[in-house]
């Protein structure tokens, strides 16, 4: 038995939210965006699966998400929007050679200043005023 972290469950509402999100994709122009989130119950037929399913798995690690966490997402839309659902192996392979990618330029400066915030203090050898 598989347990459902967090993350996961995170990870597809985030999947879910950013598709129709102009605040997450904002070079994203509005038709492009009522397209993709008028697909978002359609159903996947066999010969789009796995293209669809990496263009997901991309916005999704766009956002930042983590492997796992695009891996739990594509699960939960291959079994459900798939015809028929891909093997599990290929969803997986799908989320780590989508992971391999740098996420989206706001998320690696986020990352850049939540490092800079943990980094101690240098010491000085000056004297304190």
């Amino acid at each position: 038995m598989e347990i459902v972290k967090q993350e996961m469950l995170e990870a597809v509402a985030h999947a879910r939210a950013a598709l129709s999100s102009s605040e997450t994709y904002p070079e994203v122009d509005a038709q492009v965006r009522g397209e993709l989130a008028r697909t978002v119950d359609e159903r996947i037929p066999k010969g789009r699966r796995n293209t669809t399913l990496a263009s997901l798995a991309g916005s999704m690690r766009y956002a930042g998400l983590e492997e796992e966490a695009i891996f739990a997402a594509l699960r939960v839309i291959n079994d459900k929007r798939c015809e028929p659902p891909l093997e599990q192996g290929e969803v997986r392979r799908i989320a780590h050679s989508i992971a391999r990618y740098e996420p989206g330029p706001w998320v690696t400066f986020q990352r850049l200043i939540d490092r800079q915030s943990q980094r101690p203090p240098i010491l000085s050898a000056a004297p304190k005023e």
